[in-house]
């Protein structure tokens, strides 16, 4: 039977109200659903309490594990801002949603990034041995306990809901900040934050855990969605997502993912060079480990300087790929001379040269607007691994040369990417036109929207323009 939008809505108000969302503070009483409104207190971090150790070690997991990369703590107030989660390990839900998962080396972070019709309620499912935790956030904030006995599960703590407060006053504070001491978890709940976003920060004492997540929605109240996408037990049945302590339940915590700690941090190296006709150029190598000989060239647009690329260079570095910034000529710290279309393919050469005398002979350059143009034209005198274009303008002809027909290596893989209506019309036009004219592989990609170049990275697809740029490199430079 289909339901009507009516009636799905009026379902999952009465599922809301099954899962308890109706209490007057954060004491031990039942939540009622509100409308999201402003941001919960966020309180300071204690010391991570002791909880049962979980099971042996089980984005993409090793044997060991799923390894979290170290990242400074978010807020936890239900808004995945830019800057928060950019160094945060991106794992796709059974939908296709993204779950953000990172650490700082006490605590786990989790950030939900859900469609606002998709998530009202998720629940976290912990692996401590001889019992399973479920952290469950909607309305307000409750734990409940699961034990096994034979075959099956059943609860030994049902939830005690908390942790309604939307506002930002020292009882809220004193009342989140207790919950996290004594539960060894916090989230925002629903009723906080941006509308299908939820954040997690989840005790992590013996650096590692082994989870499952899911959540439902207005649309999705009886087909709960779940990382990891093969989990096939009762972490994710309706009722307990919902919010309902069910027993004879079935958890298989050796099909859950097991995350583990990266205790190794970015590597930020500040590296100042000259180019050949003697413009001193300021740079940033963001490193994780010194393996390997491929990184990345990241050319900012013009008007602009190598901090647009900051956040993505962590996030590269964080994926095992070294990522160079760099403040082109009269742009940033570096210095300045004539600034025109050769002279920043000069920089970038300079750039190119740095690198390979630190080992690293392939190197895909990655442009925007400006620093696209930049790109091409070095594509057309030395050997790049591949290239990026993001809404740049036609190279032109550069001392006799010409793109596509000379470029060094046309066989490298392309990539294109500009938005519908950017709002330069020539740079429409011209990323378009390139990618019609360039030799496979190639690869083009239009958003919707007018962002231009880097601003791409903190549109509403943000998420999905990161992951394609960051997939696509790792493939170029595999």
């Amino acid at each position: 039977m289909t339901l009507g939008k009516s009636t799905r809505r009026k379902a999952f108000a009465l599922i809301l109200l099954a899962a308890g969302l109706a209490v007057a503070s954060c004491g031990l009483s039942q939540p009622t659903a509100l409308p999201p409104t402003t941001s919960p207190p966020q309180p300071t971090s204690p010391p991570a309490p002791t909880l049962a150790p979980t099971s042996s070690p089980t984005a993409t997991p090793t044997p060991e594990g799923l390894a979290v990369p170290l990242a400074p703590a978010p807020t936890i107030d239900g808004v995945l801002a830019p800057g928060e989660w950019d160094n945060a390990l991106r794992a796709r839900f059974s939908d296709g949603s993204t779950l953000l998962v990172m650490q700082d080396g006490t605590y786990l972070y989790l950030g939900v990034r859900a469609p606002v019709s998709a998530v009202g309620v998720v629940s976290v499912c912990l692996d401590r041995g001889q019992e399973v935790a479920v952290l469950h956030s909607s309305a307000a904030l409750g734990t409940a306990i699961y034990e096994p006995s034979g075959e099956q599960w059943n609860p030994t703590r049902t939830f005690s809901w908390e942790c309604r407060e939307t506002d930002d006053g020292p009882a809220a504070r004193r009342a989140r900040q207790s919950f996290l001491e004594r539960e060894g978890w916090l989230a925002n709940n629903g009723n906080t934050g941006t509308p299908g976003q939820i954040e997690f920060q989840i005790a992590m004492p013996a650096g590692t855990l082994r989870m499952a997540v899911a959540y439902v929605g207005p649309l999705s109240a009886y087909a709960p969605t779940y990382w990891p996408a093969g989990m096939g037990d009762d972490c994710r049945a309706a009722e307990l997502v919902r919010g309902d302590t069910p027993t004879d339940l079935r958890f298989r915590p050796e099909g859950w993912m097991t995350v583990v700690a990266d205790p190794t941090p970015i590597q930020v190296e500040r590296l100042d060079f000259r180019t050949s006709d003697g413009i001193t150029l300021t740079g940033r190598l963001f490193r994780h480990t010194e393996a390997g000989d491929a990184a990345v060239l990241l050319a900012h647009m013009g008007g602009r300087d190598q901090r647009d690329w900051e956040d993505f260079a962590r996030l590269m570095a964080s994926r095992g790929l070294p990522a160079f910034t760099l403040d082109m000529r009269c742009h940033g710290e570096s210095g300045c001379d004539a600034s025109s279309d050769i002279a920043h393919r000069t920089d970038l050469r300079a750039a190119l040269a740095l690198l390979r005398e630190r080992g690293y002979r392939r190197v895909v350059c990655v442009g925007a607007s400006l620093g696209a143009g930049a790109c091409a034209r070095v594509a057309l005198v030395e050997e790049l691994a591949g290239l990026v274009f993001l809404g740049g303008p036609d190279p032109g002809v550069v001392g006799g040369k010409q793109y596509p027909q000379d470029l060094v290596n046309p066989g490298m893989p392309k990539l294109f990417v500009v938005t519908e209506y950017d709002r330069y019309a020539a740079v429409r036009t011209a990323t378009r036109e390139l990618y019609e004219v360039s030799p496979e592989p190639r690869q083009l990609q239009i958003y919707p929207g007018t962002a231009h170049g880097t601003e791409m990275l903190t549109a509403e697809y943000g998420d999905d323009f990161r992951d394609l740029l960051a997939n696509f490199l790792e493939e170029a430079l595999r």
